[in-house]
């Protein structure tokens, strides 16, 4: 308290004498400063610079321990003296540093805290005393490190000490002040990085350059890795222990990427090439902390994924080009499986690593060899293994094997441009499978929507699972039915009978006007049901699509029963030889009243089947000796034009839609923004639409076309720029 005292009987005593370092450096006293607080500031920083003689005569670990031993006393001392001198950083640094902030001076300079002006003042003298001409502190500093490399034994302690005193000093000779009057410091590690940081890392250059160079040489990059990523974690516990952390990344920097980097990156390729999973692990640890180091790699990497999946896709195509879709499938799964394992394994999930793989997956399944015909290839190949799937015994029969199954669909999925490719096919694929009773259960099938309704839009799932409904409602229709037929006597023509009601919006089915002449064997059942639906949903109108139907029938003319697997038409054919052994094709038209070019078909296909014998060019008998080793058999071919009419129809209707989708988006974002120029607008549409496909720019100038012509746009030119009006 008596110093405290002392302190400011001195500030504010009116007799103050030259403070000695006026007289030693000339100072030029400032106007309208406190003459008090001004002389008691330069009296205590000359006593600084006096108290603080050279440290000579000690080297090595001694000079370390004297170093630490005086900065440990003085700073004791500092923090003792600032306490006693608080008036003075009250009432006369802060009103002094205030007073310079008013004056709005470029990088005004003020005055630092008692405290602050001793550790200034070990920088300026304590500092260089030790250091000397000849670096003694860090020469001392980095022997130290040296012995622990060769002998183990290291006193971090001392060393975490030394490194203390020099962030401690960091700060300006004399401290910038901002315009609120607050001191700004300046890089507080300067002091640390001149005299510790940089030459350590010059050290570790010149050490291990010699042990490196002998792996480059013999062309050992596994070993070269391993020995500087152990190198490296070496150096990075000695910076834990007794330097400042930043250092670990200055070592990356400038020990690992200047010095080696180049190197790393030549090797990247080989090491990609040949799965040397680890050395890729220690290649991505050793360059992650750089900016920007990861970027060369990141480039590889993503050329590499490409070409690799190219390569893949190419393996498995025939000589024609054509590719097997289950093929085509397992060919990008194994890329991407790989090349993301490495991502998670060796790249620590890095996101720009991430973004890279799928900017390369997105391009080799769309742009791949399947894909040179068409580039709705590609959706329409995975549309068919998710079908093969999904049938009753398909390719994988285990439960976890399955669920792979479709989550590989679903990656792949990821990927597709074209979208509405694969949901119009898949959408097919689905109703078949429903209506011929061969999906593998509801529930996988439900299952498999669920995950499409991440991928796809809610309405698309939505109308899926419609149809799985409209299935399992059917099933109980049909239960219904036959209850009802089983109250009424006399049914003995009411034959084992299952059908599928759909709404016609639904499903991707279209009533074709071909049909038939109903034979009498169905006749009952169909009229029977009629009326039942009728009186059930009064209004609705049913349509039968007979193409799609399937039929059993059961042999009782030969010698072993059999059951044959048939389409509609081919049993209105067959059961007319119930009646004659011998028809000719005119009689068949006359009676089946099927278009000709299907009867054709039809005839031929049995034939083939060796039901029917071919007597004369018009003329067909029913082959009393027709044998076969399975008691089912399957003439269920699908007739040839209406096949190749459905594929023509789903390649019509994805245009069709595409079309009208593309004409609504324009007009959609056109409505919102009244005006706009043309090429912001094609842009626009363009990533509105890429969930779905990507529109050429041919598709786009069309529809903008047609929108001009129905007057629900118009074109304009404005300030010489081409610009889109909205109209209706």
């Amino acid at each position: 308290m008596e110093l405290y005292t002392a302190v400011y009987n001195y500030c504010t005593s009116g007799d103050i004498s030259p403070p000695p370092i006026q007289k030693r450096e000339g100072y030029n006293q400032r106007w309208g400063v406190n003459r008090a607080g001004h002389s008691f500031y330069s009296h205590l920083t000359w006593y600084f610079s006096d108290h603080l003689k050279k440290l000579q005569g000690e080297n090595g670990d001694a000079l370390l321990r004297v170093y630490v031993k005086e900065w440990d006393r003085y700073i004791t001392g500092a923090k003792y003296l600032s306490r006693v001198c608080n008036l003075v950083d009250r009432q006369w640094v802060k009103v002094e540093n205030k007073e310079t902030a008013q004056a709005k001076k470029l990088d005004a300079r003020g005055f630092h805290t008692i405290y602050n002006l001793a550790l200034v003042q070990w920088k300026l003298h304590g500092l260089p005393s030790a250091q000397g001409q000849t670096h003694r502190l860090t020469s001392a500093f980095l022997q130290q490190l040296e012995d622990g490399r060769r002998d183990g034994v290291v006193d971090f302690g001392l060393l975490k000490q030394v490194t203390t005193s020099l962030l401690a000093v960091g700060m300006d000779d004399q401290p910038i002040i901002s315009n609120s009057g607050e001191v700004v410091h300046g890089n507080l590690l300067a002091v640390y990085t001149q005299h510790i940081e940089s030459p350590f890392i010059a050290a570790c250059k010149q050490l291990y350059a010699l042990e490196l160079e002998g792996f480059t040489r013999t062309g050992n990059l596994s070993g070269y890795l391993r020995h500087l990523e152990a190198r490296v974690r070496e150096e990075e516990d000695r910076i834990d222990r007794c330097m400042y952390v930043a250092t670990k990344n200055t070592l990356i920097e400038d020990f690992v990427y200047d010095g080696h980097a180049r190197t790393v990156w030549y090797s990247f390729q080989n090491l990609l090439n040949f799965d040397e999973d680890e050395d890729l692990r220690r290649m991505y640890n050793l360059l992650q902390h750089k900016a920007g180091g990861l970027q060369a790699l990141q480039e590889k990497f993503e050329e590499h994924v490409k070409q690799s999946g190219l390569d893949s896709v190419e393996r498995f195509s025939d000589r024609q080009g054509g590719m097997h879709a289950d093929a085509f499938v397992r060919a990008i799964l194994d890329v991407h499986t790989r090349n993301s394992g490495l991502v998670e394994k060796c790249f620590q999930d890095d996101i720009e690593f991430t973004t890279r793989l799928d900017k390369a997956c997105q391009y080799f399944v769309n742009e791949n060899a399947a894909a040179t015909t068409s580039s709705k290839i590609p959706p329409q190949l995975l549309a068919q293994h998710a079908d093969a799937l999904l049938r009753k015994g398909g390719l994988l029969t285990g439960s976890r094997e399955f669920d792979q199954a479709l989550d590989g669909v679903m990656t792949v999925l990821r990927y597709i441009n074209d979208k509405d490719v694969f949901q119009t096919f898949y959408t097919n694929s689905l109703c078949r499978r429903l209506l011929h009773g061969s999906s593998t259960s509801e529930e996988v099938e439900a299952s498999m929507i669920a995950k499409l309704r991440e991928a796809c839009s809610l309405d698309y799932s939505s109308k899926l699972m419609r149809m799985v409904t409209e299935v399992a409602v059917s099933k109980e229709l049909t239960d219904d039915f036959r209850r009802s037929m089983g109250q009424h006597s006399g049914n003995e023509s009411l034959i084992d009978f299952s059908i599928v009601v759909m709404g016609m919006n639904m499903w991707p089915l279209t009533v074709h006007p071909s049909g038939f002449e109903i034979p009498k064997e169905i006749l009952w059942t169909y009229e029977r049901f009629s009326r039942f639906y009728g009186q059930r949903h009064q209004g609705r109108k049913l349509n039968w699509l007979w193409g799609q139907s399937k039929n059993e029938l059961r042999t009782n003319f030969l010698n072993k029963p059999y059951i044959l697997n048939c389409s509609s038409y081919q049993m209105v054919v067959l059961v007319h030889y119930n009646d004659s052994e011998t028809l000719s094709f005119d009689e068949l038209f006359e009676a089946t009243n099927i278009h000709k070019d299907i009867l054709i078909q039809v005839v031929h296909g049995l034939v083939k089947g060796k039901l029917l014998i071919q007597e004369t060019d018009e003329r067909f008998s029913i082959n009393l000796g027709f044998t076969s080793k399975n008691i089912k058999v399957n003439l269920h071919v699908p007739i040839k034009t209406t096949a190749q009419a459905e594929s023509m129809a789903i390649l019509k209707s994805i245009d069709d839609d595409r079309r009208y989708t593309i004409q609504a988006s324009v007009v959609r974002v056109l409505k919102a923004r009244k005006t706009m120029p043309s090429q912001i607008l094609i842009k626009e549409v363009k990533e509105q639409l890429s969930g779905r496909f990507t529109p050429r720019q041919t598709d786009l100038d069309s529809a903008m076309a047609v929108l001009i012509e129905k007057e629900y746009i118009d074109s304009a030119t404005v300030d010489g720029q081409d610009m889109l009006v909205y109209l209706a």
